[in-house]
């Protein structure tokens, strides 16, 4: 009995380590394979122990490097930029950069997100173009403070008058970034969301200037 208990033990005990060589290369083959169907040259790293939790779809770390990413913005796959963050749930820690990045309107250089638990944090350099094209006409972003947000200014037509205009890009208490005049009389008028999702909240974003434009750290965390 006792030779046969010591049998399974061994099985066991070979089985454990035979997962633990060969499903970390199966889930980075897996993730790979996903982000190369929106990305450009990808690597992935994937740890987990015991690897086993991997057959569950949890991982202890992830590392990914990619070129270019172009999320789909339908939907439809479960593709776009939040559906990829929400995914990242099940993995403990994560630390992703991406060299260009290209959502909807505005395109991102050099994207670091990482994820410690649920808390994310994003690291993103815009150029100054490309921050002028996705931001609505004669607005550009401005010096002036704004608790967790950044500020815009401009001018801007109102009832066939120019006037001179200042707009706040903050995190709501729900979690989403709003675009919305700093003015009192039109604050309540114009409120344009730019990022809400059930699933992933804005806690703070901020951005100082740089050689060519700026560079936005956002904080959010996981619902």
């Amino acid at each position: 009995m006792r030779r046969a208990l010591l049998a399974v033990a061994g099985i066991l005990l070979a089985a454990l380590i035979a997962a633990q060589l060969v499903l970390p290369g199966m889930a980075e083959d897996r993730l790979r394979s996903d982000l190369e169907r929106q990305g450009s040259d990808v690597t992935v790293s994937v740890s987990a122990f015991p690897a086993v939790k991997l057959l569950l779809g949890r991982a202890d770390d992830v590392t990914v490097e990619v070129a270019g990413l172009r999320p789909d913005e339908s939907g439809d796959d479960g593709d776009s930029l939040a559906d990829l963050i929400a995914q990242t749930s099940r993995t403990k820690r994560l630390d992703v950069h991406v060299d260009v990045l290209e959502d909807r309107l505005l395109r991102m250089q050099d994207v670091r997100l990482t994820k410690d638990g649920d808390a994310l944090t994003a690291i993103v350099a815009l150029r100054k173009a490309d921050v002028d094209a996705a931001l609505p006409a004669e607005l550009r972003l401005s010096d002036r403070t704004v608790p967790n947000g950044l500020a815009v200014a401009g001018s801007t037509d109102v009832f066939g008058q120019q006037i001179e205009a200042e707009a706040d890009i903050y995190a709501d208490d729900d979690g989403s970034l709003v675009l919305e005049p700093s003015d009192d009389l039109l604050g309540g008028l114009v409120s344009v969301p730019i990022f809400e999702d059930d699933r992933v909240a804005v806690d703070a974003i901020s951005a100082r200037t740089s050689a060519d434009g700026y560079v936005v750290t956002a904080r959010g965390h996981l619902r």
